[in-house]
């Protein structure tokens, strides 16, 4: 059985920075000149125009889907590193907004009488969890909901 190396590799790019890939990768991934994107991800320029973008080339992303970065770290290539998702589930793995004073994605605080609202939202679409007396069982409404849906 063959058994790809997933030790870690740097390939330098511009802008003095480097992005990370798994040593199974690298030799095919260092033929190409590597960029820094405006957003920050390693590309490359596509002979014709446009740009093909490290993380689907190594992650083989079929069309009509995006490659998740596990850890969020854009120049982070490892396959291991690396999903397929749909936008809504990608969505999902992001950071809390600087908004957010709780500590928790979907739960929100009515200033005026107190009570805290679950949702979540799958595929655009915003469900409405529940109201509740105190932040710990909208907590337990979005987890149980984040098992349903996601």
């Amino acid at each position: 059985m063959l058994s790809l190396d997933h030790t870690p590799c740097e390939i330098a790019l511009t802008k003095g920075q480097s992005t990370t890939v798994c040593r199974h990768d690298y030799g095919w991934l260092s033929r190409h000149k590597w960029c820094v994107s405006t957003k920050g991800y390693a590309v490359r320029r596509r002979p014709g125009g446009g740009m093909i973008w490290m993380h689907r080339e190594v992650n083989s992303t079929p069309t009509g889907t995006i490659t998740d970065h596990i850890d969020r770290t854009k120049l982070n290539n490892l396959c291991t590193n690396l999903c397929n998702a749909t936008h809504s589930s990608n969505g999902h793995n992001t950071d809390l907004l600087p908004s957010n004073t709780h500590g928790h994605k979907g739960i929100y605080q009515q200033k005026q009488n107190g009570n805290w609202y679950a949702r979540i939202i799958v595929q655009r679409k915003v469900i409405h969890l529940g109201v509740f007396d105190t932040k710990e069982v909208a907590i337990i409404a979005r987890e149980v909901a984040e098992k349903e849906y996601l």
